[in-house]
C-alpha cells in the first residue's frame, strides 16, 4: 500500500476573517488540508465560520470539520483500495437516492402549498371515539386541589366542611380561609396532572396515597405539625381512556400525517392519469396497470 501522506494547514482565525470576501476558486486557493490527492479549501468551510461569535469558537468548529473530513477521506481511500470493482459501483444506489430526494422535495413543496391543517371538532372527536383504545393512560391523572394547613390553624373543621361541599358559596369561604391560614395551596389551574406530581408536594411519608387516589375524592395526610388536604374533582386511572383534551394535539398530528399521505397518493395518481392521457407512458407487456 502506498504511504499515506496527510498535509494539514490550519488557518488562524485572522486568516479566516481576512478571506471572508475573497472569490478565489480552488485552483487559486491554498489548501487547508490534503489527504492523498484530495484537497480541502477555505471556500469549502467558510459557511462554518460564524462572525457573530468569538474567533476561538469559530476555530473549534473549523478544526472539528477538518478532522472529520480527513477521517472520511481516509476511510474512502481504504474502501477504494479494498472493495471490488462491482462493490464500488454505487451508481444505481446514487440514482435511486437522487430520485427519492427530488420526488420528496416536490411532494413536500406541494404539501406546503396546498395541505389544509385545520380540523373541525367533529373530525377530532370522531377519530378519538373510533380509536379510543389507542389513548389509554399509562399513569393515574387527576384534577385536584391540595392545601397544607398547620395543625395550629383555627377552626380546621370549617375548611374541611367547605372543601367537601360543591357549592360555589362554600368554595368562596374556603378560599378566604386558605388565604388567611394555609401554608400551601395549588389548584393546577384546573388542569390534569399525574398523581406522581401531586404526591411529590406532600412531604409526609405514607403508604396510603395510591389507594386513596383510587378510592376517595377527599382525603387527608397529616402528622403532628401539619395537615395536607387533597380534594379530587375528577380522576382517570391507569389503563383508562385519556381525556380528549390531553390527546387533542396528538390526534391533530395523526390527522395531518394521514392527509399528507392521501395528498401524496393523489399527486401520484394525477401524474399517472395525466401521463396516460398524453400517451407519455408505454408498458411493454400485455397486462394493463390498474388505476
Amino acid at each position: 500500500m502506498k504511504k499515506i501522506t496527510i498535509i494539514i494547514y490550519i488557518l488562524s482565525a485572522t486568516l479566516f476573517f481576512a478571506c471572508k470576501n475573497t472569490n478565489t476558486t480552488n485552483k487559486d486557493e491554498k489548501p487547508i488540508a490534503q489527504v492523498y490527492d484530495k484537497y480541502l479549501y477555505y471556500s469549502d468551510i467558510k459557511n462554518l465560520i460564524n462572525y457573530n461569535t468569538n474567533s476561538e469558537d469559530s476555530q473549534i468548529n473549523v478544526d472539528n470539520y477538518i478532522k472529520k473530513w480527513i477521517y472520511q477521506e481516509l476511510l474512502l481511500k481504504k474502501a477504494e483500495l479494498n472493495l471490488s470493482e462491482n462493490e464500488l459501483d454505487v451508481s444505481r444506489q446514487i440514482e435511486k437516492y437522487r430520485t427519492r430526494l427530488i420526488v420528496n422535495k416536490y411532494e413536500q413543496k406541494i404539501i406546503h402549498q396546498k395541505l389544509d391543517t385545520i380540523f373541525t371538532e367533529k373530525e377530532i372527536n370522531d377519530y378519538y371515539k373510533k380509536y379510543s383504545n389507542n389513548f389509554k393512560l399509562d399513569k393515574n391523572i387527576v384534577k385536584a386541589i391540595i392545601v397544607e394547613i398547620p395543625r395550629s390553624a383555627p377552626n380546621i373543621w370549617q375548611i374541611r366542611k367547605w372543601l367537601k361541599s360543591d357549592t360555589e358559596k362554600d368554595m368562596d369561604k374556603a378560599k378566604v380561609y386558605i388565604h388567611d391560614h394555609a401554608k400551601k395551596f395549588e389548584d393546577f389551574n384546573g388542569n390534569w396532572i399525574n398523581t406522581t406530581t401531586l404526591k411529590s408536594m406532600i412531604d409526609i411519608k405514607t403508604s396510603r396515597f395510591d389507594n386513596y387516589i383510587k378510592t376517595r375524592d377527599y382525603f387527608e395526610i397529616s402528622d403532628s405539625l401539619k395537615i395536607f388536604i387533597i380534594k379530587i374533582d375528577n380522576k382517570k386511572l391507569k389503563n383508562e381512556i385519556s381525556p380528549l383534551e390531553l390527546v387533542k394535539n396528538d390526534i391533530q398530528k395523526i390527522l395531518i400525517t394521514k392527509r399528507k399521505q392521501e395528498m401524496i397518493e393523489r399527486i401520484e395518481k394525477e401524474a399517472y392519469d395525466d401521463a396516460i392521457d398524453n400517451k407519455k407512458i408505454v408498458i411493454y407487456n400485455k397486462r394493463k396497470l390498474k388505476n
